[in-house]
């Protein structure tokens, strides 16, 4: 059986204090074939939330963009306070491979 590339992803959210709002932009995450929600957590103070989810590329890259368009539906930066500087709506989206627990990768072809 072929071994898929596994990718894991951390999003940053301009929204920590509506947990209704958060809610909406984290269900991009949940029960998608092909991506897991690992963890979330939201912050009042900075009015921010992380998010920490892996998948397979392509559908861990349809999460991300839908959970982009929510967040940028959502969050009003207009009236947006909080003590973590902001970008956008979302600010940050890290995206590094995975290494499987039975590859090598200190090992070259």
């Amino acid at each position: 059986m072929e071994k898929k590339a596994l990718y894991q992803s951390v999003p940053n959210f301009s929204e920590g204090r509506d947990l209704k709002k958060v809610e909406k932009i984290i269900d991009c995450f949940r029960g998608n074939p092909g991506v897991k929600l690992l963890d979330y957590s939201s912050d009042a103070d900075h009015n921010r939330s992380v998010v920490t989810v892996v998948g397979e590329p392509e559908p861990l890259k349809q999460a991300l963009f839908a959970a982009v368009k929510i967040a940028t539906e959502l969050i009003n930066l207009t009236t947006h306070q909080g003590q973590h500087p902001r970008m956008g709506a979302t600010d940050v989206i890290t995206w590094q491979r995975c290494e499987r627990a039975d590859s090598k990768p200190w090992q070259r072809n």
